[in-house]
């Protein structure tokens, strides 16, 4: 029997990731301006316009890239996790089986966190303090790491399938 589950999650920015968003623009155009500018006045139009067009595109590019989400996808209890940048790139950020979990629950819900929560840990989630945000605790590389992402109720019912003893719903 195969399962099956794939869900997206977006990123929510931060404020500090707006501002900066805010200003990779903003460098862009500040530096086209100068490149045309100084351009102009050592009369080389043609790359003065070439160098603040490359400048806007660097600029506005930077700021687009500043944009992700994750993907989950859950196959048969094989759990992948791709980050997809700007639309275009997809990343392979971790792959686990849940089987091999120590264990996989809710951060808000209970004190089960509490024991992991000094663990090293990769972050997964849209943002940290999302109140459907699970954590999974295994060993990689001979060390326990604790994973944080956002699984759907169905991720987290096939978990309790494959791995009833140690996934918690609540």
């Amino acid at each position: 029997m195969l399962d099956f589950y794939e869900t997206i999650v977006k990123h929510v920015k931060t404020p500090k990731e707006r501002l900066l968003d805010v200003g990779f623009g903003i460098a862009g155009l500040v530096g086209a301006v100068v490149v045309f500018i100084l351009a102009d006045i050592m009369s080389l139009h043609s790359i003065g316009l070439a160098g603040a067009l490359c400048a806007l595109f660097f600029g506005l590019r930077a700021a687009i890239f500043n944009n992700w989400e994750y993907e989950y996808i859950v196959t048969s209890g094989t759990v992948d996790i791709d980050q997809i940048i700007a639309r275009r790139k997809r990343k392979r950020m971790i792959s686990f089986d849940c089987r091999d979990c120590r264990i996989i629950a809710p951060m808000n819900r209970g004190n089960y966190y509490t024991e992991y929560k000094n663990l090293p840990t990769q972050n997964y989630t849209a943002y940290p303090e999302h109140e459907d945000n699970y954590f999974a605790v295994m060993e990689r590389s001979g060390v326990l790491t604790a994973v944080l992402f956002q699984p759907t109720e169905d991720m987290v019912q096939l978990f309790k399938n494959y791995n009833p003893r140690n996934v918690f719903i609540s």
